[in-house]
Order: C-alpha cells, then sequence, then structure tokens
C-alpha cells in the first residue's frame, strides 16, 4: 500500500477544545529500536468487536531488514512504512514476539514518538495481518515524512510562491569535495567557463559501449557516481566521461574511465504502467575520481526539496524531441535549465493527464509553473531522452545538492502540462549502505 495517509479539516478550532493538544510532525523516519507508542479503541482480539475504551501499548521500531528477516508476511512493504512490533526474544521461533500490536478499528491511529522530550507522531496505522498481534505478524505504519504533502495541504497548494529560475547555475555555490565555490573552481580550471566548469560534479555515461546510449551521473564520493538504475539494468559496461562539455569535442580535462562495479537498488522495479520505483543505482571506479582536475562531489540531501524552489537540471540529451525513440541524437554540448520543484498535488492539478495514481511517494515533479493561469503548466523547458540518470541541483544552505536523479519524462518533451520526473534519493539509507558495504 502507498501512501496511507489522509487530512480532515473541521471547522471548530479542535485546540479551542478544553484538554485537547496537537502531536509534533516527524521530519525524519525513526531509528530502528526505538520505544514508541500507539493507541485506539480497535479489537483487541481477532473478532471480538471494537474495544469500549481507548487502549495503549508501548512497541518498538523494527528495521526493515529486521522486519522481513522476522516477519516474512512484510516482504511486501514499501520504503516509506515503518514496522513496529515486538522485537524476538529468545524463543526459538525466528520470529518478531506476539501478544501486542494493532488490529481492525485502530486504522489511522498515530504512532508516537519521543522526539527530544515532544510527543511526536511518526506514522499512521496502515494494517496489519490476522490474527492481530500473533508472533511474525508485526503492524505497519505509514510514514509522514518522507514527502512535505502534510506542510503542503495545511498551507494550501495556492499559497506556494515559485522562486525565480535561471538556466546558469550559481556560481557561488560550493561543492562537498571542500569549500571552494563554482566560481572558485571555475577559475582554477581551463574548462569551457560556459559548460562543465559549472557541472564538475556531473557525467557523460555511454552505456553498453564507448558509442552507447547516453545517460547522465553525479559524483557523490571519490570513487562513486550516482546515475538511475533503469539506464544501466541490461548491461554491467559503462563508460563515464568526466570534465566534459561537448561529446565531439576532446578538451583540456576530459577523461573517460570504465566503470569497475554497478550496484542497482534493490527495491528497484520498472512499471510498465506508470514510472519507475526506487529508480536509482551506482557505479564504482577504481581511479579516485576527485584527482582528477576540475570535479568535484556534490552533497547529497537529507530531506524532500520544497515546492516552488527553484533547482538545476543539465545534460546531454535530446534538444529536440521530433526523432523516433529508436535514433535519438544526443546533444553535443552540456546544456542545463532552471526549473521548479512542484509539489505533487500541484503537479497532478496542472498535469496534462492524472498522475495522482502515477507519482510515488518518492517522486519529485519538476517544471515551469502555471504563469498565466490557463491552468497547465507552462512548456519550452525539461529533460529529455538521454538526460536520464543526470542530477537534480538544488542550492541547500549555500551547497550545490542532489536532490534527486532524473527518472521519467513524458513525449514530446517539455510540452505543455508534461512535467519531468526525478527520484528523490533521500527516501532511504541505500546509497550510503552500499558505499560503505564495498569500499
Amino acid at each position: 500500500m502507498q501512501n496511507d495517509v489522509c487530512l480532515l479539516k473541521f471547522e471548530e478550532d479542535l485546540l479551542a477544545i478544553e484538554e485537547t493538544a496537537r502531536a509534533c510532525l516527524a521530519s525524519e523516519f525513526p531509528e530502528a529500536g526505538q520505544a514508541c507508542w500507539i493507541a485506539g479503541w480497535g479489537f483487541y482480539e481477532e473478532d471480538s468487536g471494537s474495544s469500549d475504551i481507548l487502549k495503549s501499548v508501548g512497541l518498538n521500531i523494527l528495521s526493515h531488514e529486521y522486519c522481513k528477516e522476522h516477519a516474512p508476511a512484510s516482504n511486501m512493504m514499501t520504503q516509506n512504512e515503518i514496522c513496529v512490533g515486538l522485537p524476538d526474544s529468545d524463543d526459538a521461533d525466528d520470529l518478531t514476539d506476539g501478544g501486542s500490536g494493532a488490529c481492525s478499528g485502530d486504522s489511522g491511529g498515530p504512532l508516537i514518538c519521543n522526539v527530544d522530550g515532544f510527543a511526536t507522531v511518526m506514522g499512521v496505522a496502515s494494517y496489519t495481518w490476522p490474527p492481530c498481534g500473533s508472533a511474525g505478524l508485526p503492524s505497519i505504519y505509514a510514514s509522514i515524512a518522507h514527502d512535505n504533502w502534510v506542510e503542503m495541504v495545511l498551507k494550501g497548494n495556492n499559497a506556494v510562491e515559485f522562486d525565480p529560475v535561471s538556466d546558469r547555475i550559481d556560481e557561488t555555490l560550493t561543492t562537498c569535495s571542500d569549500a571552494r565555490s563554482l566560481e572558485k573552481i571555475i577559475e582554477g580550471t581551463h574548462l569551457d567557463s560556459q559548460g562543465q566548469a559549472h557541472w564538475p560534479w556531473l557525467a557523460r555515461l555511454a552505456i553498453g559501449a564507448l558509442d552507447g546510449g547516453t545517460c547522465g551521473g553525479t559524483i557523490i564520493d571519490n570513487h562513486w557516481v550516482l546515475t538511475a538504475a533503469h539506464c544501466v539494468e541490461h548491461t554491467t559496461t559503462v563508460f563515464a566521461t568526466f570534465n566534459d562539455y561537448s561529446s565531439v569535442e576532446n578538451e583540456n580535462g576530459e577523461k573517460t574511465l570504465e566503470a569497475s562495479q554497478v550496484e542497482i537498488h534493490d527495491d528497484y522495479f520498472d512499471d510498465p504502467n506508470g514510472l519507475s520505483f526506487m529508480d536509482i543505482a551506482l557505479l564504482k571506479f577504481d581511479e579516485d575520481l576527485l584527482s582528477l582536475d576540475g570535479t568535484a562531489k556534490a552533497c547529497l540531501a537529507t530531506s524532500y526539496p520544497e515546492a516552488g524552489q527553484a533547482c538545476w537540471v543539465a545534460g546531454w540529451g535530446m534538444p529536440e524531441d521530433d526523432h523516433p525513440v529508436d535514433s535519438i541524437p544526443a546533444s553535443t554540448i552540456l546544456k542545463s535549465v532552471g526549473l521548479n520543484v512542484f509539489s505533487q498535488e500541484y503537479c497532478a492539478q496542472k498535469a496534462e493527464f492524472d498522475l495522482s495514481t502515477m507519482l510515488k511517494s518518492h517522486d519529485i515533479c519538476v517544471g515551469i509553473p502555471d504563469l498565466d493561469g490557463d491552468g497547465e503548466m507552462e512548456t519550452g523547458e525539461s529533460i529529455c531522452m538521454g538526460d536520464s540518470g543526470g542530477p537534480l541541483i538544488c542550492n541547500v544552505n549555500g551547497a550545490a545538492t542532489v536532490m534527486g536523479v532524473a527518472s521519467g519524462v513524458w513525449r514530446p518533451c517539455g510540452a505543455k502540462t508534461l512535467p519531468s520526473v526525478y527520484d528523490w534519493i533521500a527516501q532511504d539509507n541505500w546509497i550510503s549502505q552500499t558505499i560503505a558495504a564495498n569500499t
């Protein structure tokens, strides 16, 4: 089940009612092992009927890995769901312990955890398996912190203000290689001052062979490049060209290396009826990528980007969308464009067709907002075929931060009402875990 979260509005001020109070909203996923609480008027035994009185119970947060190992029924959990229950005691059954859990009638209730002394709702009761509270059958809560949907609804979608965009990335941004700004990097290299020097973390990928299909990638570590899973799912042969501006000319500092390792997100799924799920991959290189003159690594996002924020995308994808898919001519030079981040509600509302069932909770929708008031997002700027895997770069506290990986676009690229979709990279810790496990 995806995004099992709903908001109800009341005309009366709920906090004016005596002894009511509001819970704090979580800003991050709860830590595995943490002791939290759930409550409700649900069944206290399977088929018992609802409880006449409010009951509460303390449960532990279980990591996805632990939950799937000790509760086989939870294998279908998504990254945005929270598993809670009692850990396996020394009873030799290798299952989460029974005796406590949510049940029918508890749905929608909160998972409350102590965050810096505050009662904080981490998730909403979504589902469990009968018989409730049995060994190996934990309770599953929908996380409220994986995107900004709740916040956006509370503020009101119409209240979103869109920052002005510029196709040229902000030269005052710093990278995560050192404290140098892009301006200083540009001054210190012989790279084209209009192109690659502004994107020192960007790599042009050739898939399957040196003359293979084009994708983009982002340096995020000395030996690792981030890209899209759908770019590399059918091959282990990937070449990356760094310090590249023109794909048909050999520039100062340009270097092409072959990846020594390809890692695809464990939960990647290419949905034929919609957008890909967890469309993230990592490429490892034996050479230290930051030792190349002019390269730098982008910072990694830790939170979902704010709706309305102005960000940048770049790549060597199709400059025009008037060619058949099997004969796509990539751009010969690196191009960049500034786009705004949309809330998913705004994106679905302003798109040509219903995206509400296609967008997943970890998708980031970007484009040009409805500027003329005709109810549709504007045309002319977008990623296109060949830009997949490239980064969505946003300014986070002055640092060039990769928020997502180019995952989906609808043809014709850049057409009115058709946004670009990026896969958010901060939805779990797969990137850091994969790098640590292969270092």
